[in-house]
């Protein structure tokens, strides 16, 4: 699964470099988009983690630090640490690449964090 993680943001970045002079006007803080684009080619980030909360991850398998993470496709709800713990819980347990898609097409606008 890690692998197949990490091919998937190597693909999704490639996807978003060539369609960065489009994109690139969608968003506020256009340097950071496209610093965040080079950080996760270089794999010092992902494009999904976990939603970093106290004690919410320490039993979960390690995952560099994201861009987006689970709880961004929830934005009309406000979700408590016990929510959160559990979305992290099954992104973890049930991963799967079609997973990062949706949580990236849902909230791509959130890609210049």
């Amino acid at each position: 699964n890690k692998r197949k993680k990490r091919l998937t943001d190597i693909e999704v970045s490639l996807l978003l470099l060539i369609l960065s002079p489009l994109m690139i006007w969608f968003f506020k803080n256009k340097a950071q988009f496209i610093s965040n684009i080079f950080k996760v080619v270089s794999g010092k980030l992902s494009w999904i983690g976990y939603k970093l909360e106290e004690g919410s991850f320490e039993t979960l398998p390690t995952l560099k630090p994201g861009v987006l993470n689970p709880t961004d496709i929830f934005t009309e709800i406000d979700l408590d640490k016990e929510k959160t713990a559990q979305l992290n819980m099954l992104y973890a347990k049930d991963y799967r690449a079609l997973n990062d898609a949706e949580i990236l097409f849902k909230s791509w606008k959130n890609l210049d964090r």
